[in-house]
């Protein structure tokens, strides 16, 4: 009865959504980078308006037991193993505690700072993948990587605005971005 009724559930969601797959690749594309975007605004106020009451750290705890319960039907429809021995070698366990500390540093500038602020700053993490993969891969970098680089970084500088009574909060999301740039 229940394979019955999983075949249908399946027939129906494939009969009802048949028209995205006539999407091209790159219209998907934009499609779930608008809905992501929006998902990651919601977040954002929501971690801001909770955070008055609640510590970031809760708010952590709760945004992942959230995430698990929404995620066990998709791991139990999709009949896929999640304890195979390949997902728990050391570095999938250090980098997701880097992103649980990443997370928790992020909501706290949240928290602590203005959404948009502390966005902004968010847009250093391509400036430290880029040094990190200097240093740590190797990497070679042409001038003008060397230029833009130092554009963005300046750029961060000029929304920070040190000179003008610097918040110590936006410590909180240069390390979120530092850490989201070694994970």
């Amino acid at each position: 009865m229940q394979v019955l009724m999983l075949n249908h559930f399946q027939k129906l969601l494939r009969d009802r959504y048949m028209s995205f797959s006539k999407i091209s690749n790159q219209s998907r594309g934009i499609i779930f980078m608008i809905v992501a975007c929006l998902f990651f605004a919601i977040n954002n106020n929501l971690i801001k308006l909770l955070s008055v009451n609640i510590s970031p750290l809760a708010l952590v705890f709760y945004k992942n037991f959230i995430s698990l319960l929404l995620l066990i039907p998709i791991i139990i429809f999709m009949k896929q193993s999640i304890f195979r021995r390949e997902n728990f070698n050391k570095y999938n366990i250090i980098r997701s505690f880097i992103d649980v500390i990443s997370i928790a540093l992020w909501f706290k500038a949240i928290s602590s700072t203005s959404i948009s602020q502390a966005a902004a700053v968010t847009l250093l993490t391509p400036f430290f993948i880029s040094v990190i993969a200097i240093f740590a891969l190797k990497e070679k970098v042409a001038i003008y990587q060397w230029i833009l680089m130092l554009l963005g970084f300046f750029g961060a500088l000029i929304i920070i605005q040190p000179s003008s009574g610097f918040n110590p909060s936006i410590i909180y999301a240069v390390a979120a971005s530092l850490l989201w740039a070694t994970s």
